[in-house]
């Protein structure tokens, strides 16, 4: 995975990926969750556009400048939805994992003080 850009607007971040996107460039935009929250309580004054296969990144930042270019191994619809859906599965089990051990923590913290 490589970083293509960084924005300050969600907005063009996902446009520009949808766009790639429809070209066959499987993409990730990090930072939506934090920068949604509010950047100024979340501290993410940007979101960032990355590119999931390192063989596209070429293709991804030429396609960014030029909407024509020919893309030269385009991913097909169902191969990027399987990634996408890898990627999100993979992403929920560490976002639980997450919360597990912070409420294992927290319970500790609360025993701790009631002793």
């Amino acid at each position: 995975m490589q970083l293509l850009r960084k924005y300050h607007s969600l907005l063009d971040a996902q446009q520009d990926a949808m766009n790639l996107r429809s070209r066959g460039v499987a993409t990730h935009i990090s930072g939506k969750e934090s920068y949604r929250v509010a950047p100024i309580f979340s501290g993410v004054f940007y979101v960032s556009l990355w590119v999931v296969l390192d063989h596209q990144y070429n293709d991804a930042l030429a396609l960014l400048d030029d909407p024509d270019h020919p893309v030269r191994d385009p991913l097909p619809a169902d191969d990027m939805d399987v990634l996408e859906a890898d990627f999100n599965g993979e992403a929920s089990r560490y976002a639980f994992s997450f919360i597990v051990v912070g409420a294992i923590v927290m319970l500790g913290l609360f025993l701790l003080v009631i002793e």
